[in-house]
């Protein structure tokens, strides 16, 4: 179906066609739903619905107007499968449950979502019906009946997000004469909404009902915050979902009595009867607590909980609206909880908001991910955006005595790792990347609270790399920390450039970071560290004789991914970046994110041609194409592989931010835009650009033109900030313009 380049990969530019069927929403009596029908020796019905390319993520929901069992009594049995591209529109969908993270030893999923990417509704009356939710985005719903001989009409078909992942519109903004960038843009900033997973707890309120769930790493119990003082009935409203990956019926556990002891009751609640039938069950109140207890792959749907003294009188009920949550006994302290989503009755395991390395497949926070994508979020959604406050502190949580980080840890772990625990993907090239991704959350946004809470960690990082330099001052790989980005087990101990670059900036950014806290003596430690490193680095990696550089210890040659981090650290110097770039001069620096990587290096050095080269070579413009079927966001190494494996929401190959920070020539110089630069590399043939970057003292706006052979730039410097030109101009943002300046680059 997908037409590619026989070289680069790219979709050709030509329009695909696919049937859509439309399921729209039932408005009053003359409204529009969709009957599905199995006749005898029919075909079987199957509809498809386009949520559009910027993909939606949630909780699937639809209403049930009528239903007809078949002529033996068979109830109606519905299959939702999602996809993101018409290749992956089938039963299963498009990303199969056994492909999961073998190679982590990890389960997925890491939100309480169905690891698969399909479900089945026995359909046994008519009103709402709520999925679990979907494990990631997509963007085709394929819906089918799969009993021969039964009907069903089905109406206002939706994917609800109640705070599932991030809807915020960005406040940053980027437009110009080429809407090919424009969409790149947007493709990015899309690309971070779906993979910032806003408050991932393990209970949720979607469409007036409850749907806990087991939260991997996160426990599997919640409580009622009511406490009741006597003895009486729990009464539960509950339904089941059926998971088409188990066999047998559906369950889990209700419990009554003191918290901090057994509890008085435990009964075990199972399926009775057909899916989706809603049933009223009755369990013994005991004086306490009560709650329940989940197991991994056991879906319940409960749509009202009630509490009845002896006499059989309400003392408390919670129907999960939105009016309200039913009568408030005395012994109830109501701690409302505004998060979207959120359960206020209720105690249960929660998360903090985080940018995860992709939305569809593991959902964990990576360390090093979070460099290549953090300043999308910066320049899109400005310094306050939760979620990349959210990652940082899950990796500083999550450090050993030692001081080792966590490379891709569980948002929800409630202990920090032992000594010796290296976690999942163990790996010192990881640890490394927390200082850089620090101390640029703090320059891009001038959050001296967080830098400050975060240091000691960042402090014990950088102390444990230190043990981890060898007599020629350079990284020394030991067996139980060697996996890295180019080997995902451990056992490689080569001594590579590549990790001792990101150990090289943690030194440089961890003085940045200590110089700005006012840690003097600790920067200066820091400096000199760095400084030597880099004299190692250049002796031990760098050829003297033709200044090639060399990716391992004993080996000649560089790789792509060297290449694109020697650009991309700013280690090399001017002449140096010209010299690899022109060696390269097939733009190939490997997949997507290294690309990227290689790409805002070039920008850096000013080499803007060649980086626009490698955006070209890329796959940013095919996936932004309105031709590409698939979903609008960029994906895991940035490949266009229509099923399987592939997260199509993946921030790390985003490169939104290149358009604010280069194209409009926006970069800070203190932390949080105190200062900074303004200096555009207008494109050739680019006529015109103009955005907006937020930062903590307002937004600065650029808009610039082409007059001549030079720019006419408008800029909007807001108070109490400075901006630099090209020139050494310096632009105050205070009166006589109020911030807004006209000048002549």
């Amino acid at each position: 179906m997908i037409k590619e380049c026989c070289q680069c990969g790219n979709v050709a530019n030509n329009q695909i066609q696919f049937p859509i069927g439309i399921l729209e929403s039932k408005t009053g009596n003359n409204g529009n739903w969709q009957k599905l029908k199995w006749a005898p020796g029919g075909e079987q019905p199957v509809v498809t619905r386009d949520f559009g390319p910027e993909t939606v993520g949630g909780y699937a929901a639809f209403e049930v107007e009528a239903f007809e069992p078949a002529p033996d009594g068979a109830l109606p049995v519905v299959r939702l499968s999602y996809s993101c591209h018409p290749d992956g529109v089938r039963p299963e969908g498009d990303f199969p449950r056994e492909e999961h993270a073998e190679y982590l030893h990890i389960d997925n999923p890491v939100l309480p979502a169905n690891p698969g990417r399909h479900e089945l509704y026995t359909i046994p009356r008519t009103g709402t019906f709520v999925a679990p939710l979907a494990q990631g985005q997509l963007r085709y719903l394929r819906v089918a009946l799969e009993t021969p001989g039964a009907a069903v009409t089905i109406s206002n078909l939706r994917i609800a997000n109640p705070g599932v992942h991030s809807d915020t519109p960005p406040c940053g903004t980027f437009e110009c004469a080429d809407k090919g960038m424009e969409a790149v843009w947007r493709l990015g900033v899309r690309t971070c909404q779906m993979a910032s997973l806003t408050n991932p707890d393990a209970w949720r309120v979607v469409e007036g009902a409850l749907l806990p769930r087991w939260l991997e790493r996160g426990g599997a119990e919640g409580w009622c915050r009511f406490v009741p003082d006597f003895e009486g009935t729990l009464e539960l409203k509950v339904e089941f979902r059926r998971n088409p990956h188990f066999d047998g019926p559906a369950f889990f556990e209700v419990f009554t009595g003191l918290l901090d002891a057994e509890p008085a009751v435990r009964q075990t609640i199972r399926q009775e009867g057909p899916d989706g039938e809603i049933r009223t069950v009755g369990v013994p109140l005991k004086p306490g607590r009560f709650g329940f207890r989940l197991e991994k792959e056991q879906w319940p749907v409960i749509h009202e909980v009630r509490v009845l003294d002896a006499s059989g009188k309400e003392r408390w009920r919670d129907d999960f609206g939105t009016a309200g949550f039913g009568i408030r006994d005395s012994g109830f302290a109501e701690t409302r909880n505004p998060k979207p989503g959120a359960v206020p009755n209720w105690v249960y395991p929660t998360a903090q908001s985080y940018l995860a390395d992709g939305g569809k497949r593991d959902r964990l926070v990576w360390s090093g991910d979070l460099w290549w994508a953090q300043r999308t979020i910066y320049y899109a959604f400005g310094p306050n955006d939760p979620h990349m406050k959210g990652a940082l502190r899950i990796l500083a949580f999550n450090q050993t005595p030692e001081g080792f980080i966590h490379a891709a840890p569980y948002a929800v772990n409630d202990a920090p790792p032992r000594s010796g625990d290296y976690g999942h993907f163990a790996s010192d090239e990881f640890s490394a990347w927390f200082v850089p991704v620090l101390w640029e959350h703090y320059l891009f946004t001038g959050d001296e609270a967080l830098a400050r809470e975060l240091w000691p960690a960042a402090d014990r990082d950088l102390r444990y790399l230190a043990t981890r330099l060898g007599a020629d001052g350079i990284h020394a790989p030991r067996l139980e920390t060697s996996k890295h980005a180019y080997a995902m087990d451990c056992g490689d101990l080569s001594k590579r450039v590549y990790q001792n670059l990101i150990f090289w900036m943690a030194w440089r950014d961890g003085a940045r970071l200590a110089r700005a806290l006012g840690m003097d003596d600790r920067a200066a430690e820091l400096e000199k560290l760095s400084a030597d490193h880099a004299a190692a680095i250049r002796r031990i990696f760098k050829d003297p004789a033709t200044g090639d550089w060399n990716t391992v210890v004993g080996e000649k040659g560089g790789d792509p991914l060297s290449c694109a981090m020697l650009l991309a650290s700013g280690f090399t110097d001017d002449a140096e970046a010209a010299k690899m770039v022109r060696e390269r001069p097939d733009a190939n620096y490997g997949v997507g994110k290294f690309r990227a990587m290689a790409m805002r290096g070039m920008f850096h050095h000013g080499l803007t041609k060649d980086a626009l080269g490698v955006i070209a070579s890329g796959n940013w413009n095919a996936l932004a194409d309105p031709a590409w079927p698939g979903a609008h966001c960029t994906t895991e190494c940035l490949y266009l592989y229509s099923v399987g494996w592939w997260d199509e929401s993946h921030p790390d190959t985003s490169i939104s931010d290149i358009y604010q920070s280069f194209i409009l020539g926006v970069e800070p110089v203190e932390p949080g835009f105190k200062v900074f630069r303004v200096a555009p590399q207008p494109p050739d043939g680019l006529a015109w650009a103009r955005g907006k970057v937020p930062t903590p003292h307002g937004d600065i706006e650029v808009a610039w033109k082409r007059e001549g052979d030079g720019l006419s730039l408008s800029l909007v410097v807001p108070e109490g900030t400075s901006a630099i030109l090209p020139d050494g101009r310096v632009l105050e943002g205070k009166a006589p313009n109020n911030g807004k300046h006209e000048v002549k680059l």
